[in-house]
């Protein structure tokens, strides 16, 4: 049962965060959470097999992510707040057993293209022109679509190396 309130965020947030980490040292990663020392990123990690480094930006939830603000400019909505990671993880952590929880690994730019080609088919009927929290959803039959492309990066790990 998840805790509620801002206490059970943080800990929905360091339980994705720390699954990360612990997904990741099994595929020979050796993560660094950075524990909200850079504010676009969460967790920084080397390949000790291909001396590869990356950053990432973890988002974790119960199906629904968080990823920044969508902006009316002038006829389409743009979206604000994208990190600088290289990939989003999103977490799903509606289960509560870590062998359960699912992860999808989206490369930035890959993000960026899902979000531009959906957010104003969000909005368009929405009826104001004011910023919108821009989500993504895996829940809502209002996300279907968006969601089918990002589903797409489950367990895509290997986009990381």
């Amino acid at each position: 049962m998840p805790i509620q309130g801002r206490i059970g965020k943080k800990f929905t947030e360091l339980t994705g965060l720390y699954a990360v980490a612990t997904q990741m040292s099994l595929l020979c990663w050796h993560p660094f959470p950075t524990i909200g020392n850079f504010p676009d990123i969460d967790l920084i990690a080397y390949n000790l097999e291909t001396n590869k480094r990356v950053a990432l930006q973890i988002k974790s939830g119960y199906g629904a992510w968080g990823i920044g603000t969508a902006n009316r400019v002038d006829s389409e909505w743009v979206v604000s707040g994208i990190k600088k990671a290289d990939a989003y993880v999103f977490v799903d952590t509606r289960k509560e057993q870590l062998s359960e929880i699912l992860f999808y690994v989206v490369p930035t730019e890959s993000l960026i293209k899902i979000v531009k080609k959906h957010a104003s088919l969000k909005f368009a009927n929405k009826g104001t022109d004011k910023p919108q929290p821009y989500w993504i959803n895996s829940v809502a039959e209002s996300h279907r679509d968006e969601w089918k492309e990002v589903k797409e990066f489950k367990d895509r790990w290997d986009l990381l190396s």
